[in-house]
């Protein structure tokens, strides 16, 4: 992701906008799934 431009923030501040929309919408599983995705990025970097 990192080679791709993809930058520890922009990480941090996708993770939060997804955040955001599953507390708006719970049934929003999309968000919950991309918010997970978004904290494993952020755990595994380098």
């Amino acid at each position: 992701m990192q080679e791709q431009g993809l930058t520890r923030e922009m990480a941090t501040q996708w993770k939060d906008f997804y955040s955001n929309e599953f507390s708006r919408n719970a049934n929003n599983i999309t968000a919950k799934n991309r918010v997970e995705l978004m904290q494993k990025i952020l755990d595994n970097w380098n």
